[in-house]
């Protein structure tokens, strides 16, 4: 539901609160599935580095999301 209201064709029904939420949303929902098809494309050596990886990238975001200021 959130992938859908996030497209283009409601763009002129969002409030604009939600705009980047659901923007950001549908980025990641993308950028997850360049990964599973990489992977589907990948041997399993690949595949486990892309998952720890992606492990190590979401550690350093929660870690710098943690240390901002509020």
């Amino acid at each position: 539901m959130f992938y859908v209201l996030s497209g283009p064709s409601f763009e002129h029904m969002r409030p604009a609160f939600a705009e980047k939420p659901l923007h950001d949303y549908r980025m990641a929902v993308h950028e997850a599935a360049k990964d599973v098809m990489f992977a589907f494309d990948s041997g399993p050596v690949q595949v486990m580095t892309l998952r720890i990886e992606r492990m190590r990238r979401q550690y350093i975001d929660d870690k710098l999301r943690l240390e901002l200021p509020r």
